[in-house]
């Protein structure tokens, strides 16, 4: 718990962290700005306000709330990424660091995704989708590559790989030994947070029909992955990490505590969010059914995508 409040003085000012035996002088940790990645948001916020503009042009104006989604998922990574939770939870808190992680991998991805819409990103769409109207062999390359990126297995896949691998510890000793590794990891955990929840929640275009049961599978999916870091955290009876060896956590808690803290943080964060959208995903499921004449075999889910309903022609006897 010294950890969270810790981490919300962080995010209005500076940490200071007293002198002790082996440090002579405080320990001060403040907002610094990275050029790189604050010139990567700019850039996506350009091409955001750009493609909002196009749409209005179009007649097509995007919803206010999905742009102040968008700019509270960026609001989340800037916090992220520059305030004192970087430099404290890469140095002193696996718990921050960990916050760090969920900021950009459930909070922030979440928000971005659900600010986006099919009528915003419709000239990207139709980007993507326009060489699959060929025959050629690479666009039928491109046709499986589009239908890959866009099913729930290949989103809670590279999720999955994202979320176990930085947490390895020779991945994340890494991470905290070397600034270039610690922003790539930061950007995976950013990438593979939009794409799980675009594919899981979003209602872009995509060549995958994906089913209810496939949405519904690869939550599960998460939620144990999830589940086994978490409980590696909270369970591990060493510390995991040699980087906080000499750490000094919020309030007197050891090292190991602060651990502990961590994983706890992760479930909390993940699992409601990982259940409140299987109940988004059956609650639309739900809502198709009642407005559906259409009887289908209740051992299956209908599919996800527009669901128009198909008709059935009688068999015409041939000539």
């Amino acid at each position: 718990m010294g950890d969270v409040v810790g981490v919300i003085a962080a995010v209005t000012g500076v940490v200071h962290l007293p002198a002790h035996s082996g440090h002579e002088h405080d320990v001060a940790y403040g907002w610094a700005v990275e050029p790189l990645p604050l010139m990567g948001l700019v850039v996506v916020a350009l091409v955001y306000a750009g493609l909002a503009v196009a749409a209005h042009r179009r007649g097509q104006s995007v919803s206010p709330g999905r742009l102040v989604l968008f700019a509270a998922g960026l609001a989340v990574v800037v916090v992220a990424l520059f305030s004192p939770i970087d430099p404290y939870g890469e140095a002193q808190s696996p718990a921050v660091h960990m916050i760090q992680h969920e900021m950009l991998l459930m909070v922030a991805s979440i928000l971005i995704a659900a600010g986006l819409e099919q009528r915003l990103v419709m000239p990207v769409s139709r980007l993507l989708l326009r060489p699959v109207r060929s025959h050629t062999r690479p666009a039928r390359l491109w046709r499986r590559i589009l239908l890959t990126v866009g099913s729930p297995w290949f989103a809670v896949g590279v999720w999955s790989v994202v979320t176990l691998g930085w947490h390895l510890p020779v991945m994340y000793n890494l991470s905290l030994a070397n600034r270039t590794v610690h922003n790539i990891e930061h950007l995976s955990l950013l990438g593979a947070g939009i794409l799980f929840w675009v594919v899981l929640i979003g209602r872009l275009p995509s060549l995958h029909h994906t089913t209810t049961r496939e949405r519904v599978g690869a939550l599960a999916v998460a939620m144990a992955v999830g589940g086994v870091v978490g409980a590696a955290f909270i369970w591990w009876p060493s510390l995991l990490y040699t980087g906080y060896l000499d750490a000094r956590p919020w309030f007197g808690l050891s090292p190991w505590d602060d651990q502990r803290l961590a994983g706890f943080i992760m479930m909390v964060v993940d699992m409601p969010l990982l259940l409140g959208a299987m109940l988004v995903i059956a609650g639309r499921w739900a809502r198709r059914e009642l407005r559906s004449d259409e009887p289908h075999n209740p051992g299956t889910l209908p599919l996800m995508a527009s669901g128009k309903p198909t008709t059935t022609r009688s068999p015409h006897p041939h000539a």
